[in-house]
This record gives C-alpha cells, structure tokens and sequence, in this order.
C-alpha cells in the first residue's frame, strides 16, 4: 500500500499472485499527447 501502516484487508490476494501487464512508461509518456487525444476523440465522442 501507499500508505505504510494501511490495513490490508485479508481477503486480498497477495500481489505477487496478480497476473499484470508489464508497461513501458517511457514510452507511453513521450506520447501522451497523442493518446489522449486519441482517448477523447475515440472514447468520449461515442458518448455523445
């Protein structure tokens, strides 16, 4: 947790048993302009 003394509930997996998706933040922030103009073309448009 982000916080130190945070209580964890214990019905929570443990995260060493989540399957995640390794991200290359380097990447996707050089181009978060791009995303997220593509995010709100593409996703808030249908919305409308």
């Amino acid at each position: 947790p982000v916080i130190d003394d945070a209580e964890i509930d214990p019905v929570m997996p443990a995260f060493s048993t989540l399957n995640v998706v390794g991200v290359d933040l380097a990447y996707y922030s050089s181009r978060k302009a791009e995303l997220v103009e593509r995010w709100v073309s593409e996703v808030l448009s249908a919305k409308k």
